[in-house]
């Protein structure tokens, strides 16, 4: 079994919930974090692969999806650099995925597969989808019969409780990107102690590796 879902990541995924009382003199004094609006707006998504082998969950793809203005032409070679192998970094017009990643993601799947033998030892391949329409698209089906995967689309409404990825991984995945990103601006240079997205992207690199390799179906 393998469930594939997506969760957005916003550029700033701090500040605690509840109220917090403070001071214009402190504020003034440079109390509290200082992030410009536009970041705590934007978001990128992040296509999470999750599966019940824990001896292949650290090899399975995973997309981290920026648009235009968050990952910049210029920059993106950069940026690629240093990524763990499994972690793709795509820049598109959205944010959001869509049909050709889905089926992309699924053949990246089967040829990680592939590359570990799994295919070969007669192992069905189960994939748990929502039912998003770009989850059952044509061009996603003949992915999915390309590499001979069987297709269950879990009902609408129901991914709070039957969606391993929703139910189990995602919450804990926030929380430590959360604290990674906190680390990183305790370690920034700048003068507002802010980052930029070069040093982002690590901190949901560690989030994925704490999180989404750490875990496994069979442990849910």
């Amino acid at each position: 079994r393998i469930n594939i879902d997506e969760t957005s990541v916003c550029l700033h995924p701090g500040g605690g919930k509840g109220a917090v009382f403070v001071t214009r003199k402190w504020l003034r004094a440079g109390g509290g974090q200082h992030v410009p609006k536009w970041k705590q707006r934007r978001y990128m998504s992040h296509v999470g692969v999750m599966c019940e082998r824990t001896d292949v969950q650290a090899v399975l793809p995973q997309f981290v999806i920026g648009n235009r203005r968050t990952l910049l032409g210029r920059d993106i070679a950069a940026l690629r650099r240093g990524r763990p192998l499994n972690v793709r970094l795509i820049r598109q017009k959205s944010a959001w995925s869509n049909s050709r990643l889905t089926a992309s993601l699924v053949r990246q799947i089967a040829a990680a597969l592939a590359g570990h033998g799994v295919l070969s030892e007669g192992v069905q391949v189960v994939l748990l989808l929502d039912a998003v329409r770009i989850h059952y698209t044509p061009e996603v089906l003949r992915a999915c019969k390309a590499a001979h995967f069987w297709l269950i689309v879990i009902p609408a409404r129901m991914t709070f409780l039957l969606q391993p990825l929703d139910t189990h991984a995602f919450a804990l995945y926030k929380a430590c990107l959360q604290l990674a990103y906190q680390c990183a601006r305790t370690r920034s240079a700048s003068a507002d102690g802010d980052i930029g997205i070069a040093e982002f992207l690590p901190c949901i690199d560690a989030a994925i590796r704490s999180v989404l390799e750490g875990l496994s179906l069979i442990h849910i």
